[in-house]
């Protein structure tokens, strides 16, 4: 009888907890959710909100570095427990 079967691991589950949502301008409803927010906002620090009319999008500046836009409106963190 060998105990040394390393090689047989029991395969990985999932997290049996919930998934939720916040919008990057909803308010937060608890600490989780404004710690959730606050990453986002950091992964996003260098990008501007895309204006709701395509036509108020500045003209590129060949000269300035490219300008990378998100949409506040279809934007957030997903987290989960």
């Amino acid at each position: 009888d060998d105990d040394d079967d390393d090689d047989e691991k029991e395969p990985a589950t999932y997290s049996a907890g919930e998934t939720f949502w916040i919008g990057s301008h909803d308010v937060p409803r608890c600490g989780l959710e404004a710690l959730a927010r606050a990453i986002f906002h950091l992964h996003a620090r260098d990008l501007a909100p895309l204006p709701r009319n395509p036509d108020d999008l500045p003209a590129p500046d060949p000269a300035a570095p490219p300008r990378y836009y998100y949409d506040p409106s279809a934007s957030g963190a997903e987290w989960w427990t």
